[in-house]
């Protein structure tokens, strides 16, 4: 038995991979097109044409609707793109000028790259018609895992029969391993919004493994080095009224960037202004089990960390799996250090340190905090790999470390499994130490019609981590889900998607088991029409006792217009009141709709409305409802300059913040930022005394950002 065991953990770490892969040529050129979106230059009629696209999503393995060409070329110092998109309703292209990062809803096309050829992560460079923007990284999986912002080039331009596009991606914006030939993996995507229809080439299948083993080839020749240098000084004033006390808080940071090789990126930022151009949307924070967390958003962050994230997802929907590392817990650094690079060809190496001031300005603390990481991945053939993580975060004579090993293994092309083991080791106030893991395996099975996994995973009472995100502690759980493609014969349905999600777990506070059990159907339509609904026979342990989660959910979203979109959620359930001393049972429904308005092109209006509602089920009283109203006009001027209005009311507050911003962005780095917001409450009216209930301006505050990344 352990020699047969020995044998297929062999065959796992080395077998060859499982499909050859096609080849894109790429044009050698001296002379460089000019990026202007028109497709007359001599290059684009000598490079080799590409347009076998086929649909990839709904439907997978359909010649494309449309026709799309895309041309490759590179120069000593760039990698060009060349996209014609043809398309028999050019009026129903849907495009706006619009800031970066802001066409998920959007015709666009674009090229992804998998830099060094290793199936764990690509970049993608997309654009819509109007030559904006949206560069993302993703995971074998083909999903996002980081937004980084490159500095690259684009040009779009609308005609009587689609639009074109042109891309540079200068080489010292991106790494890729070092080398007279340079061998790149290699995907064109375009959207169709009105069709609901990604198309890409070459064509994959999730009956042939993950997206990034199907991406053609390209091999880059004798591609110049030049070590990428750059300074990104940045100066901010900010001026706060708040009840007559002003404050003023100058600002001047710098950061910089230093290859030290073409796969070896050194960053380090002092005294860095972090304050976000737009403040979080407001989400309803009362009654939570733990604390809701946020996105990452600050640049320094994003960029090159696609390899800190730690393997294990535990199933469909569940969220009893650590996140790891989560850097937002880095709330007010003063100096952050990273380091991201390949000492060769298999090996990834990530590591960040930062020093955050924030305990002293927000728990009143003498000392600033310390944080540690470091990610370490050894990569195997396809997609597999073994990977180690150690985080610390050290405050005083505190500290809360963790450490551990995670790996995932191709068995075949639709079969995988992930597994991590973590642990922990906390001190904190009296020297008293304690110590915890969690663990979880995940096996997948994907192909075009069949999506299911199983998994296990425990996370003990004391595990712990100071730099990531834990929803629950004290949790084992088994989990088991498996979702059904269909293609209904009824042409305006695109797929229709039955799914189940099931989950037996103890608490391990009080030895007490809980279930859950979900049922799931979602399906697809033309111009970005989806459903998605779900009933639920679930419980939960709190304190103890066993509470009703049971109920339901639906969402739905689409885009029926070029100008306007719109979604709608809502969810009725059982929940209880977290309160450790005196819960009990409750249910809460949830309502959420979005629009969005386009009048023209450069015009966007957008308002979310939420409402929350919690009732004591014992007596039906109401224990309280929230109203959160946002609404925001955006008008983007090009793709450079841009002004906004927010308004927000949060009634759970009582109050009302309006901020303006007019904001300037060359490229990432090269900003102009300038912003005034208030903040006004209505008055506490109880105890009878005669006040003036109109909302009162409680704080105002100014502030300018001006930054320039200056690239040697």
């Amino acid at each position: 038995m352990p020699n047969k065991f020995l044998s297929l953990f062999a065959l796992v770490l080395f077998c060859s991979p499982l499909s050859a892969a096609e080849e894109v040529v790429a044009l050698r050129i001296e002379t460089p097109p000019q990026i202007d979106g028109l497709l007359s230059e001599d290059i684009w009629q000598t490079a080799t044409a590409y347009e076998a696209f086929v649909t990839t999503d709904p439907v997978n393995g359909l010649p494309a609707s449309e026709k799309t060409v895309a041309y490759v070329a590179y120069d000593a110092d760039n990698l060009y793109f060349a996209f014609r998109c043809l398309d028999s309703q050019p009026q129903s292209v849907t495009a706006s000028m619009t800031k970066r990062d802001n066409i998920f809803t959007e015709d666009k096309v674009g090229v992804f790259l998998d830099l060094y050829h290793d199936q764990q992560s690509s970049t993608g460079f997309m654009v819509n018609p109007l030559g904006v923007q949206e560069d993302v990284v993703t995971n074998e999986q083909f999903e996002s895992e980081a937004s980084e912002d490159f500095v690259w080039y684009s040009a779009g331009v609308q005609h009587d029969e689609g639009y074109d596009v042109e891309i540079r991606i200068p080489l010292k914006s991106i790494r890729y391993p070092a080398g007279d030939v340079v061998t790149m993996g290699i995907g064109f995507r375009r959207r169709i919004v009105r069709l609901s229809e990604w198309d890409s080439y070459p064509a994959v299948s999730r009956d042939n493994g993950t997206v990034l083993r199907q991406f053609a080839t390209v091999d880059f020749r004798d591609l110049a080095y030049r070590r990428t240098l750059e300074f990104l000084p940045a100066v901010t004033h900010s001026y706060t009224d708040a009840g007559g006390v002003t404050e003023q808080d100058p600002n001047v940071g710098l950061t910089a960037k230093m290859s030290l090789s073409p796969s070896f990126l050194l960053d380090a930022t002092v005294y860095p202004d972090f304050n976000q151009v737009e403040a979080d949307a407001s989400q309803v924070e009362f009654n939570q089990r733990s604390a809701v967390i946020y996105d990452e958003k600050r640049p320094f962050f994003l960029e090159g960390t696609e390899h800190l994230f730690v393997s294990g997802v535990g199933g469909y929907n569940n969220s009893h799996v650590p996140v790891v590392i989560h850097t937002r817990k880095i709330v007010d650094p003063i100096v952050g250090l990273k380091l991201t690079g390949r000492p060769g060809k298999s090996h990834v190496i990530s590591a960040m340190a930062a020093l955050d001031r924030s305990p002293k300005t927000l728990e009143n603390r003498s000392e600033n905090a310390q944080f540690g990481i470091v990610r370490y991945k050894k990569l195997l053939n396809d997609d597999s790999y073994v990977g180690a993580v150690a985080t610390t975060r050290e405050l005083g004579n505190d500290y809360s470390r963790a450490f551990g090993a995670d790996s995932r293994f191709r068995l075949s092309n639709t079969t995988s499994i992930q597994c991590d083991l973590l642990g922990s080791r906390i001190q904190n106030g009296g020297g008293t130490v304690t110590k915890g893991y969690a663990s979880d395996v995940v096996f997948r099975y994907y192909t075009d019609l069949y999506q299911g996994d199983i998994s296990f995973n425990t996370t003990s009472r004391n595990f712990d981590l100071a730099t990531g995100f834990i929803e629950r502690q004290g949790i084992r759980s088994v989990n088991a889900g498996m979702e059904r493609t269909l293609y209904p014969s009824i042409k305006f349905f695109k797929t229709l998607k039955p799914a189940y999600w099931g989950r037996i777990s103890k608490d391990l506070f009080y030895d007490l088991s809980e279930t859950s059990h979900k049922f799931f159907l979602s399906f697809e339509m033309p111009r970005l029409t989806e459903f998605f609904g779900n009933y639920r026979r679930e419980n939960e342990i709190f304190s103890g006792l066993k509470f009703d989660r049971s109920g339901w959910e639906m969402f739905c979203s689409s885009r029926p217009l070029k100008q306007f979109r719109t979604s709608l959620f809502f969810k009725q359930a059982g929940k209880p009141f977290f309160d450790p001393s005196n819960p009990y049972q409750g249910d809460e429904q949830v309502i959420q709709s979005e629009t969005t308005f386009q009048p023209t092109t450069n015009l966007a209006i957008e308002g979310t409305a939420t409402r929350v509602k919690f009732n004591e089920r014992a007596t039906g009283n109401e224990v309280y409802k929230i109203h959160i109203y946002r609404g925001k006009a955006t008008y983007q001027a090009n793709k450079y300059l841009l002004f906004r209005v927010i308004g927000e009311y949060n009634d759970a507050d009582k109050q009302v913040t309006t901020d303006f911003l007019a904001s300037f962005t060359y490229i990432p780095g090269t900003v102009c930022h300038i912003g005034y917001g208030s903040l006004y409450e209505k008055p506490d009216a109880s105890g009878g005394q005669i006040v003036d209930l109109s909302y009162q301006r409680i704080r105002r505050s100014f502030f300018v950002k001006a930054a320039y990344n200056w690239r040697l």
